[in-house]
């Protein structure tokens, strides 16, 4: 007996620490490397069921096969119509649960769509596309609106944003709060309002970050259709239901054909938005810069009322969307002033979109306390000579310059004079240099830009020297001393592209931009359809080609406008990566009418981006499994978040 009992304490004893050893490495997580969970949850249940009628629920659950996270359905579930108030969201074991604060309308068709916002625990393997829809009355309305929502310059698509359908088919409906159903885009840009009866809808689409459903101008994008939309449906023993256009396009079979065809809605921002100050401030003495919400025109005014001024004071520049204003103060009363306070006239569109000219007054502040300490300074020591402030030249020239290229002097304010007998320039003649004579004027776009125009040869070398003190801008800085050698390119380095252009009735205005995000215009003509035009002097990389239709042949592209009800003029590319050689040409025809809408990419580019991606996501996968587990059961079960 005494030797069964020592047997059986160190058979408890070893089971122990095997518990123990095994409880230890479940706690390190999942090796690194070893089998992956890749099946998403399986919905086991749902109350209400699929497409249930005369539902009289307070609250929808969904129980599925295993524990989920459900972080994500605050943000990603639509509920169509959308609800008053958001409901609260919350797990109850496997069980989700959504619980209602409104009750719902009677006769109406519900559909949740909770996109890819639930994943199991382990993987987080979302379900891709899962989908509720029950009715509180005696019919399940069966229709859908699909299309693209995409920003209307760039074709970007647009992610996370709300597509709206009005039976209100007045253009203020959208300021009011009160759509009828919704839906939201996909990283593609993709969106899809089902469940919806066959009446008029207007639609718009917008970001919809505050949750109210009320589009604010001043913060989003829109896309609208200028018509009214009517969703319908017909038998089509082959149909052959379109979803995305271009290479982007999802086909579903089946007997059903939805109509309208796929919707392509282009976002922009709207011209005539409120117009303020959203801030002013004086960066120098001589240097202030006013940020305005929108683009300013012609009745922008200035007027100091403290001190008082008359005469000329100030040097004013416009950015390029004309919603930022340097001004430079010339006016030396003002320039001694620490704080001067500033009356701005503006025109500011009212309710209906009048212009209505409206007065602000802002205070600007500025004490240099270094040079007032550089001040004190010399007073200790006796010095009264102030010091001369100096600059030096900025250019565009580099060792190896372009053919077809003006060399570009940029300076940091206004100049006050300039001294063009004082810019040098000359080519190299065997060993020598000779002088050869150039043309130096303002850039007439850009008052803080100078050019130096000559016909350059290819393959010769030249030298660019400037005296000191050539330039003098108004705060009284000079110039130093500048000198630059730099070689021309020879005419054989360059490409071609040669455009034949068909498809649009309108002006267009072609462009060669650059092969990456910001897009750089290289080249650009305007061009009617059916002419050929050709761009040269193009360095050999990869480009792109876009086409603005110029309907009001402004020469620029323009946004819509909603109260008008015009859609912002199209936009499109060329659907190829255009990799141009040295002394070679690219003969293109492009019809832009056979092109899809959407923006073009470098695979070679997309593929980069598809594996570090990739990376990044095995990465977090190896941490997940790395860090300590949490114990068994769901670390969710009964936690409850307002949605």
């Amino acid at each position: 007996m005494q030797m069964l009992g020592k047997r059986l304490i160190y058979l408890l004893l070893i089971g122990f620490a095997y518990l123990v050893f095994n409880s230890s490495c479940a706690n390190q997580g999942m090796p690194t490397g070893g089998p992956l969970d890749s099946i998403p949850p399986v919905l086991l249940n749902s109350v209400p069921k699929l497409n249930e009628k005369n539902v009289k629920a307070s609250e929808v659950a969904l129980t599925f096969d295993e524990y989920i996270i459900p972080d994500e359905v605050n943000n990603k579930l639509i509920i169509s119509p959308p609800l008053k108030r958001r409901p609260i969201v919350r797990m109850k074991g496997k069980t989700l649960l959504i619980q209602f604060k409104d009750t719902l309308r009677p006769e109406t068709t519900y559909s949740f769509n909770f996109q890819d916002a639930i994943a199991d625990n382990n993987e987080r393997n979302p379900i891709p596309d899962l989908k509720l829809a029950f009715s509180t009355g005696n019919t399940i309305d069966s229709l859908r609106i699909s299309g693209t929502v995409r920003d209307a310059f760039t074709l970007e698509p647009l992610d996370l944003i709300s597509v709206f359908l009005y039976k209100d088919l007045s253009d203020s409906a959208i300021y009011r709060g009160k759509p009828d159903y919704m839906g939201r885009t996909n990283k593609e840009g993709f969106f899809e309002i089902v469940n919806i009866p066959k009446e008029k809808f207007r639609i718009f689409a917008f970001k919809n970050e505050a949750n109210d459903y009320r589009f604010n101008p001043e913060k989003d994008q829109v896309a609208f259709l200028n018509k009214v939309i009517t969703p319908d449906s017909r038998f089509n023993n082959s149909a052959l239901q379109k979803i995305v256009r271009g290479k982007d396009t999802i086909t579903v079979k089946g007997k059903t054909e939805y109509l309208p065809e796929p919707l392509w809605l282009m976002a922009y921002r709207e011209p005539y938005r409120t117009q303020r100050i959203e801030n002013s401030k004086r960066t120098q003495k001589n240097h202030c810069v006013f940020n305005f919400l929108a683009p300013t025109d012609d009745a922008l005014k200035f007027e100091p009322i403290h001190p008082k001024i008359t005469g000329d004071w100030n040097i004013i520049r416009k950015g390029v969307n004309k919603d930022t204003i340097d001004m430079w103060i010339t006016h030396p009363d003002l320039l001694k002033q620490d704080s001067i306070m500033m009356r701005v006239t503006y025109n500011r569109p009212d309710s209906a979109g009048k212009l209505a000219l409206t007065s602000d007054t802002v205070a600007l502040y500025f004490k240099d306390l270094t040079i007032t300490d550089r001040v004190k300074k010399k007073k200790k020591k006796g010095e009264d000579k102030p010091e001369v402030p100096t600059f030096l030249l900025s250019s565009n020239t580099s060792k190896d310059f372009d053919l077809n290229r003006d060399i570009v002097f940029k300076f940091s304010e206004p100049i006050q004079k300039i001294d063009t007998s004082m810019f040098h320039l000359d080519i190299k003649q065997d060993t020598i240099y000779l002088p050869i004579k150039k043309l130096i004027q303002p850039d007439p776009s850009n008052i803080l830009q100078y050019t130096l125009k000559h016909n350059w040869q290819e393959r010769a070398e030249y030298r660019l020297t400037v005296d000191s003190a050539a330039v003098k801008t108004i705060s009284g800085a000079i110039s130093l001393a500048y000198k630059q050698n730099f070689n021309i390119q020879a005419e054989s380095f360059y490409g071609k592209i040669i455009v034949k252009l068909t498809g649009p009735k309108d002006n267009c205005i072609l462009q060669v931009i650059e092969n990456d995000d910001k897009e750089q215009i290289r080249s650009q003509q305007i061009i009617k359809a059916g002419e050929t035009v050709t761009f040269s002097y193009l360095q050999p990389k990869k480009y792109k080609l876009k086409v603005i239709v110029d309907a009001n042949k402004n020469g620029k592209w323009d946004s819509g406008d909603l109260r008008l009800k015009q859609l912002p003029e199209e936009v499109y590319y060329y659907p190829e990566i255009i990799k141009l050689r040295s002394n070679w040409e690219r003969n293109l025809n492009w019809n832009v009418a056979l092109q899809p809408g959407k923006k073009v990419r470098d695979p070679e580019v997309e593929a980069e981006e598809l594996k570090k991606k990739q990376e990044e996501k095995n990465k977090k996968r190896n941490e997940r499994q790395a860090a300590p587990s949490r114990g068994m059961g769901s670390p969710l079960r009964g936690s409850r978040m307002a949605f």
